[in-house]
């Protein structure tokens, strides 16, 4: 899972972390801790398995 964010018209990757289904908790902690953003932030997620495409992916977006 990648997450992208546009900082003077040029998107720049702003994090970066991995999951592994089955292993880790059902869910990802993308930012602990203090974080602003204005404007767009693109979420990319990618899958090791060739027959994932065009799959849903259920998220929640959490602030606090």
């Amino acid at each position: 899972m990648r997450l992208y964010h546009s900082i003077n018209n040029i998107e720049k990757k702003v994090h970066q972390q991995s999951f592994t289904r089955g292993i880790d908790p059902n869910g990802l902690w993308i930012i602990s801790g203090a974080m602003v953003i204005s404007g767009t932030l693109r979420c990319e997620i990618k899958s090791d398995n060739w027959g994932d495409t065009a799959k849903s992916i259920a998220w929640e977006w959490v602030t606090e």
